[in-house]
């Protein structure tokens, strides 16, 4: 039973997404959508843990580009949301 349990652990975490790769594939396109900035000139941030770490429920990422910056949160099952109105960067 604890070799089945190891085993599913290390399966769990070789396929679970780190923030980065989850919010690349899920959310760049949608940022860059409402920020109305190319995603090449998006830059992301870990606000609550780093970008490669993997990835829970909550996690933050704050995204700046274009003048303005806005943070997304992972809300399972719906995925990244925009939690904040874009707003100019300091």
């Amino acid at each position: 039973m604890r070799r089945f349990m190891g085993v599913m652990l290390v399966m769990l975490c070789c396929c679970a997404p780190t923030v980065r790769e989850s919010f690349q594939r899920d959310a760049l396109a949608r940022a860059s959508y409402e920020m109305r900035c190319p995603a090449d000139q998006l830059q992301i941030t870990g606000l609550n843990k780093g970008l490669d770490e993997t990835l829970i429920n909550g996690e933050q990422v704050g995204v700046d580009g274009c003048g303005q910056r806005v943070v997304y949160v992972n809300v399972y099952p719906t995925g990244w949301v925009a939690n904040t109105q874009s707003s100019g960067s300091p």
